[in-house]
């Protein structure tokens, strides 16, 4: 039981960061990781970096969920300039929020556009979450707020937990950037709009 609580069941991309070696081709993200590291160490840090084939730049943003827990965990990574002969990694990954649920989450997704995501639990409950940043520090990571609750089952309905437990979200995706469907474990299908509004329900046969 404690390895299934800790088995990550999905892991998504928040954030669709960079990955960039002195070799590669020239973009903007090239030109600003080779500026950084010139202001930084100086103009022969980034020939060295080319002739060890160091990484000078690596970022991005990921969720994930793991086992029975509640929570989706943000991790951010960012990139260490450490030498790759040396046994030792070259990013650091940090966590940065948890958002948390009343259930265990079963699944996850990100929007086309990496601001939303959409998490739903085993009695099923979906939550809508956004993204946004505090435009008075610049340097800090992206903060997620929960917009919306969505729930496939009546809020008046008397089940037992079992029969709640046929909600559940067994899985979930964005359809563009206003339209998501979920499917339940009961093998039903429904389609909703992130305004809040539910479309058709899709029952398996």
């Amino acid at each position: 039981d404690n390895m299934d609580g800790r088995a990550l069941t999905c892991i998504v991309m928040t954030q669709v960061g960079q990955y960039v070696r002195p070799t590669d081709q020239v973009d903007l993200a090239m030109i600003a990781a080779i500026g950084r590291k010139t202001v930084m160490e100086g103009s022969g840090s980034v020939s060295r970096a080319a002739r060890e084939k160091r990484i000078i730049g690596c970022s991005c943003e990921f969720a994930a969920i793991s086992g029975k827990h509640k929570v989706v965990k943000i991790w951010s990574m960012k990139h260490v300039d450490r030498n790759p002969l040396e046994e030792c990694n070259l990013v650091d990954i940090t966590m940065e929020q948890e958002l948390s649920h009343d259930m265990a989450i079963e699944s996850i997704a990100s929007s086309p556009g990496n601001e939303m995501l959409l998490t739903g639990d085993r009695m099923g409950d979906v939550r809508l979450w956004c993204c946004g940043k505090n435009v008075f520090l610049p340097s800090s990571s992206r903060q997620w707020t929960c917009q919306r609750v969505f729930s496939w089952r009546s809020k008046f309905d008397l089940m037992s937990v079992d029969d709640s437990m046929q909600f559940a979200i067994t899985s979930i995706e964005f359809l563009g950037e206003k339209i998501f469907v979920t499917g339940s474990k009961s093998g039903n299908l429904r389609v909703w709009s992130t305004d809040g509004e539910t479309g058709e329900t899709i029952d398996k046969e």
